[in-house]
């Protein structure tokens, strides 16, 4: 707040707008004020006319006070022209208020010299002619003197309103002062001039007529206005080539100042040493950079370099290349940096690069517009050259992310058959692809690409990614001895790609037919893994199959076959409550499925044996000890291990963003 407000002190257009207000107010409230009243009576239509075309020049001043004024303020006899003309109607306010002065002051009185001092003020802001502080004091004076006359303590009012119209002027020339000193610090640069005794006539004209100021023989000082000075120049005679250089130097100072891309010229090995926090700020600082000058600055200094050179000049064409060619090969230096500078087993620079690519490839179009001259076309090739090596390292990280599932060595084992170190890598990284894909579409699309070579598309190449995934999974399984903890294994995985894959750009790109396939997938190695773990006690369970048990109906037999039963439960109840399975409602659905197939079977057991025992004999409670209700304890036991990657909360939290940091 307080800079925007210093800001607007120093603002011509303010001080302007000011003047302009308080013209009009002040002469419109003198005139309906006592003291004009009392004022040539006699000749009222030619007192209102006069009156009329005076405060109608004034305001016309206040208002153009900048223009038309400004250009001749260093006259010294517009100044005394000026001076004589406000000294004469000062008098005659001076005379006619003092001829009133026994009259009473009325509000429109005090009202008109608060608006008239304002206005010098304001005056003094946009012109110098050398009495806007005398009249300002008079007219505070007056204010200060007709408050007297209505109380006396009112002097505070009018001294409370000179102290401010006084630190106003004193503030606003204050950080003028500073603001000017600021400009002259930044707009001397070095340039190549030729020495004193080997400049011509029109240079040292040309110097003169364009107000540069020659510190030494490399320190030139530019002034503001040197634009209209340079066509002004042209325009009286002097030729466009002693103009060119003069331009050329001054124009590429205020694009560097404006771009502050110093920071970004670093070669590619700095790029790469360059920690993490530090190269997202300056990736950021370029970004910004680029679009400020593609799509705005250099366009202008296009503009610029035709309006004063001529559309059809070869000095326009010239010197905007002059102009720009170096701050756009720093640009496309950095990019071409990031393309080719961060180490190459590190899959997660791919999203450095989709930033640096988004960007550049977004500005192309402007890019071709305003490096479409002849003096300008290496630009635009250099940008299509780094815009190729961009796409082509962005490719590049898919094919070192398929070489780096083809490396691994498949022996990591995952305990309790949870899911896969690689998969829930695999799978985040390209639920974060998926995020940028229209970009990386257009990394992939090859189209308009002259001497591009052709590739794979990204869905393509996503899938293939998917398919070397399946058979690292497949290729992981196997380590596993027991065959119903690798079905258990691979239903996890494969539950988890299926997720990630329902939930991004992935389900459009694969389709539902893939998704269903891999959904049947999951039900085969359920099925595989009820038939390799339990089908041994449901064979123990269908007691058809054991004729002799049968007929021999011994309760010795019956009790070794339930201990078996019993046993062979817990054994394996024992060593699957170790086992994962890392999704919440495909634990309970194998639960549930478990219970109706072994109860089933179980209550048949039961059944069978009560109908074969005498019921008269007493041995027919061994079988209190293991029921149905020690079955359902068992089973809600199955699957208790834990898996870091169980939660949902957790995968679903690595992003494009997190890729970005972490990489």
């Amino acid at each position: 707040m307080y800079e925007r407000f210093r800001n607007l002190l120093t603002h011509p257009k303010f001080w302007r707008i000011v003047g302009f207000v308080s013209s009009v107010i002040g002469m419109l409230c003198y005139a309906w004020s006592l003291s004009f009243e009392h004022v040539g009576e006699k000749y009222h239509i030619l007192k209102i006319s006069l009156y009329g075309v005076v405060s109608f020049t004034i305001i016309f001043v206040m208002f153009f006070a900048r223009k038309g004024l400004g250009r001749f303020s260093k006259s010294f006899l517009l100044k005394a022209l000026v001076g004589v003309l406000a000294l004469m109607l000062t008098s005659l306010y001076n005379f006619f208020s003092d001829k009133d002065s026994n009259q009473k002051t009325d509000v429109f009185n005090l009202i008109s010299n608060g608006s008239f001092a304002l206005m010098l003020l304001s005056l003094s802001k946009q012109i110098d002619l050398g009495f806007e502080l005398e009249l300002l004091n008079f007219y505070l004076g007056c204010l200060t003197i007709q408050l007297m006359k209505i109380n006396l303590g009112f002097v505070l009012v009018g001294a409370a309103y000179c102290y401010l119209l006084n630190v106003l002027h004193s503030y606003s020339d204050f950080n003028q002062e500073i603001r000017t000193a600021s400009n002259e610090e930044h707009v001397a640069i070095e340039i190549e001039t030729p020495k004193v005794e080997e400049r011509g006539g029109p240079i040292v004209q040309l110097y003169s007529i364009l107000g540069i100021e020659i510190k030494n023989e490399e320190i030139v000082m530019y002034p503001e206005d040197l634009e209209a000075k340079l066509i002004e120049a042209m325009a009286s005679g002097l030729e466009k080539e002693h103009c060119y250089p003069v331009f050329c130097s001054w124009r590429r100072l205020v694009l560097e100042e404006r771009l502050l891309i110093k920071n970004l010229m670093m070669s590619i090995e700095e790029v790469q040493k360059l920690p993490l926090k530090y190269l997202k700020d300056e990736i950021e600082c370029w970004i910004k950079a680029s679009k400020d000058g593609f799509m705005t600055l250099f366009p202008n200094e296009r503009h610029l370099c035709n309006r004063v050179f001529g559309f059809s000049s070869p000095f326009a064409e010239s010197s905007f290349m002059e102009i720009c060619h170096e701050p756009t090969i720093h640009l496309l230096n950095f990019a071409n940096a990031v393309a080719c500078s961060t180490s190459r087993s590190s899959p997660e620079r791919l999203f450095k690069i989709v930033l640096v690519f988004e960007t550049l490839n977004g500005v192309l179009p402007e890019l071709e517009s305003i490096f479409s001259g002849d003096c300008c076309v290496v630009l635009w090739n250099e940008a299509m050259r780094i815009c190729k090596r961009l796409r082509d390292a962005i490719r590049g990280v898919f094919i070192e992310l398929e070489n780096l599932i083809r490396q691994d060595p498949g022996k990591v084992v995952v305990c309790g058959g949870g899911l896969h170190p690689t998969n829930h890598y695999l799978m985040n990284y390209l639920f974060a692809v998926c995020q940028c894909w229209k970009t990386l579409e257009l990394a992939f699309d090859d189209e308009g690409s002259p001497d591009s070579t052709p590739s794979f598309s990204l869905s393509l190449q996503v899938a293939q990614i998917l398919e070397l995934l399946e058979s690292n999974l497949k290729s992981n399984s196997k380590i596993y001895k027991d065959s119903s903890l690798c079905s258990i294994f691979m239903m996890n995985n494969w539950r988890y790609i299926v997720h990630k894959v329902k939930r991004c750009e992935l389900e459009r790109v694969l389709g539902d037919e893939w998704i269903q396939k891999h959904i049947a997938k999951m039900g085969q190695y359920l099925v595989n893994y009820q038939r390799r773990a339990w089908d041994e006690v449901l064979g123990m369970l269908n007691v058809d199959n054991d004729e002799s048990l049968v007929v021999a109906a011994s309760s010795e037999l019956w009790r070794e076959k339930v201990e078996m039963i019993k046993m062979k439960f817990e054994e394996i109840c024992e060593m699957q409550g170790t086992w994962v399975v890392i999704d919440e409602q495909m634990r309970q659905v194998m639960k549930s499925s478990l219970k109706k197939i072994l109860l089933l079977a179980f209550e048949k057991f039961s059944a069978r044996f009560q109908n074969a025992v005498d019921p008269d004999r007493n041995d027919m409670d061994m079988h209190v000890d293991f029921g149905v209700l020690d079955v359902v304890v068992l089973i809600d036991k199955l699957f208790q291990g834990k898996d870091e990657h169980r939660n949902p909360r957790y995968v679903s939290l690595l992003n494009f963003q997190d890729f970005f940091f972490l990489s």
